[in-house]
């Protein structure tokens, strides 16, 4: 480590590689090939014009994300505490919903405000996925040749 380094504390690239690689869960081919499908259908429905279509924007991620999962994950139990943050999670977003409709009804309009649905703000967004996506499957590719 040179003097630079230490006087900066600046992490090396191998340390950030391994940071992003704890974050990032390995991916098969198949479950890479799900996400980018689900991801760019669920972009597409979110910039489309008709309403109708925006409500649905979330199904083919969600639907990817559940394909795309190994059996052994689908298969395993949760656990309490995941079970908990589940269960938690849903009151909260359940609760704050209908908390928000009831108290501020009318601050809230029926369409998504014009910069959430700009080009311009969606796609940086969903590149940035697709970059996270395709780390985790080039991590899973190595980690394959890694055991082979």
């Amino acid at each position: 480590m040179n003097t630079e380094t230490k006087l900066l504390n600046q992490p090396t690239e191998t340390e950030i590689e391994t940071g992003i690689n704890r974050i990032l869960k390995p991916l098969t081919t198949k479950q890479f090939i799900w996400l980018l499908i689900g991801s760019g259908l669920s972009v597409t429905l979110w910039l489309a014009v008709h309403n109708g279509f925006r409500n649905l924007a979330h199904l083919p991620l969600c639907l990817s994300y559940l394909i795309s999962m190994s059996p052994e994950e689908r298969r395993r139990p949760l656990g309490r505490g995941e079970t908990l943050a589940v269960i938690l999670a849903l009151v909260i977003i359940i609760g704050g919903g209908i908390a928000l409709n009831m108290w501020f009804p009318s601050r809230f309009p029926k369409e998504p405000p014009r910069f959430l649905v700009n080009p311009t703000v969606i796609l940086p967004l969903w590149l940035l996925f697709v970059w996270l996506v395709y780390r985790g499957w080039r991590l899973g590719k190595r980690q394959g040749d890694a055991t082979a």
